[in-house]
């Protein structure tokens, strides 16, 4: 194939993907000081990745000039030269990581386009750090494509990375093919084997880099008429400032803590590792410390030693977040005792120092497999984040509030303590809510929290459960009005939490939680007690509005071999698509046992346009109207009448007729 050929393969690919060809700019270097976007034929798309909109639209694809200079003393081998062409395709807030991955796969390996063996290919990820967080959600992606975990080289910045001392910046992923012979391809992925050449680069421009070093997402759907005021509220437990490096020295005088890895958890025997760690600030995720063939586990143990200065004098609080166990001892004395398996949790120690002393300092920590998290981090005398949060409602017109849990608080190995949400974010909610009249409520939590303290004085609430690297971007599409939401709660919020079903016994004694509710969970028990709900199971608000007609059963009578069909027309009567989703129930009117008052059977999503009807039509046997026999262990389905109720909520019930079973 010649150059040509892929020249214009690559634009033709892309361009029946919606991308619109733009010319190849000049190499002079206008919007980018560095040269480092000019290196790399990203110059002529800065301003857009900033938020300006380009007249090709959000798909722009190219063969752009470069010049390279950031590596000049590499030019020269094979794979260097001084001026060369990047083909590029670009997204300007339209699609991300998953498309963006999923083209360049198919491009390269398709037979209908490039046809390159799979078995040759390689990649690699950000792997995260202080700053930013693992790119799992590139990871995850090509582990979808079919690619072997060991073909994914998790890298430092230095590799996966892109971006200059400030503007736009990101995690990449790379692609390699592997040009040696094709029966000598390793099984596994490294980077340092010239063989494996680059062949593409995926670069996700997620963030603004400040001149100050913080990053910001970029702003694709508000443009560069927003100002964003920006302040950190509270800090969770796990979310403090890592200690920097140079409050931290050894026994020498290095800057830094010694760390002793052992490969057991017991800290036992002479340590597999020694070096000088800057930072306590480590999630390897399911991953070691070391990876090459001297340390092949995850089953592992460290000890940190040295000394902390105190920068200041007053009341600190040390935050040492771990998975699994983990020692903290001050100037000889164990503060923090959590040597126990468990998910990441934060423990906290306050003390007061004095400016410019040092404190002996050594943490000990195991990892029993899975996860692996040990963070050391600290609050400083007089640090109080809500008021600078105050200060910056104050200067806004709106104010987007981010509040919620972490996985400090919920998680897949613990529950929860209760539905407050922690670290005085009510407080800041209601103080905030106190200097300005226009704020949005953002959470992020993995279930149900009180809101009676504040929900009557903010504008609104988006209940963003956890929605991953992902969420920031479908957020932000949300809120400008790019897309209209259609969510419906998969539980029932309560207003009190002695209004829920397990507040009696949740963990009432030595932690253990009797399950009692019997049928009566959810919404069933809030129907059953006659206990009104925050919100309902089943709600939630659009940007349009619905309207429900025209309810038809396929019989009014039915034996219990037969089939009842419903439909019932729902029609878009406001301004903007959205989309609706209709929920049947089904209520005995009379049982021989206790029932619910009504019970979810079949639920449906309909997109509609606006002034669009659609007829929704869903199909229930009987297993719909039975309940389970205690005496005969069984199901079993009693003749009689039943309700047949359409809602968009459990409590809204917009369309109900009746059916007789036989």
């Amino acid at each position: 194939m010649t150059a040509q050929e892929l020249r214009q393969k690559y634009l033709k690919f892309f361009e029946s993907k919606g991308h619109t060809i733009i010319p190849s700019a000049s190499l002079v270097p206008e919007n980018d000081p560095s040269v480092l976007f000019t290196t790399a034929g990203m110059h002529p798309l800065v301003p857009y990745l900033m938020g300006e909109k380009h007249p090709g639209g959000s798909r722009l694809v190219n063969v752009q000039k470069c010049i390279r200079t950031g590596d000049i003393d590499e030019v020269g081998d094979m794979t260097h030269h001084t001026f060369f062409e990047m083909l590029g395709n670009w997204s300007l807030g339209d699609y991300f990581k998953k498309e963006s991955i999923e083209m360049s796969w198919e491009f390269l390996t398709s037979p209908s386009w490039l046809g390159l063996d799979k078995n040759r290919i390689a990649v690699s990820v950000f792997e995260g750090d202080a700053d930013s967080p693992f790119d799992q959600e590139a990871y995850d992606i090509w582990k979808d494509l079919g690619m072997p975990e060991k073909r994914i080289a998790k890298l430092p910045k230095k590799n996966n990375w892109w971006g200059m001392e400030k503007g736009p910046c990101g995690p990449d992923t790379e692609i390699f093919f592997w040009a040696g012979s094709p029966e000598e391809v390793p099984e596994s992925f490294n980077d340092d084997n010239a063989a494996w050449v680059e062949i593409w680069n995926n670069v996700f421009m997620q963030y603004d880099k400040k001149s100050n070093g913080t990053l910001e997402i970029l702003k694709q759907n508000f443009g560069d008429k927003v100002k964003i005021n920006y302040a950190v509220g509270v800090r969770l437990d796990g979310e403090s400032i890592p200690v920097p490096s140079k409050y931290l020295s050894t026994e020498n005088g290095e800057e830094g803590l010694r760390g002793e890895y052992f490969d057991n958890m017991e800290l036992k025997g002479r340590p597999v590792y020694t070096r000088m760690d800057k930072e306590l600030y480590f999630d390897w995720g399911g991953d070691s410390p070391f990876k090459n063939e001297n340390w092949k586990t995850d089953i592992f143990s460290v000890r940190w030693t040295g000394k902390v200065k105190a920068p200041v004098s007053g009341h600190f609080i040390f935050d040492l977040i771990s998975d699994d166990g983990v020692r903290f001892w001050l100037d000889d004395k164990l503060v923090i005792d959590h040597w126990t398996d468990h998910a990441p949790e934060s423990r906290e120690y306050e003390i007061q120092l004095v400016a410019g002393k040092e404190y002996k300092i050594k943490i000990e920590y195991y990892e029993n497999g899975g996860g692996a998290v040990c963070k050391l981090g600290w609050t400083l005398p007089g640090e109080d984040p809500m008021i600078a949060a105050i200060k910056a409602a104050k200067q806004s017109e709106v104010v987007l509030l981010f509040a919620g849990t972490s996985a400090a608080y919920e998680s897949e190995g613990f529950d929860r303590q209760d539905l407050v949400l922690p670290k005085n974010q009510d407080e800041l909610i209601e103080k905030i809510a106190s200097v300005n009249k226009n704020v949005i409520v953002v959470i992020n939590a993995g279930s149900p929290v009180l809101m009676d303290k504040w929900l009557g004085k903010v504008k609104g609430v988006v209940f963003a459960w956890f929605g991953g690297q992902e969420m920031s971007y479908a957020l932000s599409d949300v809120l400008s009005g790019k897309f209209n939401p259609s969510g419906k709660l998969p539980v029932t919020f309560p207003k009190r939490w002695e209004d829920c079903s397990a507040f009696s016994t949740y963990k009432k004694e030595s932690g253990i939680t009797e399950y009692s509710d019997g049928i009566f969970i959810g919404y069933r028990h809030f129907e059953h007690n006659n206990i009104e709900p925050l919100f309902p199971f089943g709600f939630g608000l659009s940007y349009t509005k619905f309207a429900y007609a025209n309810l038809k059963l396929s019989a009014k009578e039915m034996s219990q071999n037969e089939k009842l069909t419903v439909t019932f027309d729902v029609k878009n009567t406001g301004k903007v698509d959205g989309g609706e989703i209709p929920q049947l129930y089904i209520r005995d009117v009379k049982a021989s046992v206790e029932r619910p008052v009504k019970e979810l059977k079949g639920f449906s999503k309909v997109m509609l346009k606006p002034g669009e009807t659609k007829a929704v039509t869903l199909t229930v046997d009987k297993a719909a109207f039975s309940f389970f026999d205690e005496n005969s262990k069984s199901f079993i389905t009693e003749p009689g009448e039943f309700e047949i109720l359409i809602g968009s909520s459990s409590q809204k019930i917009e369309l109900k007729d009746k059916i007789v079973l036989k």
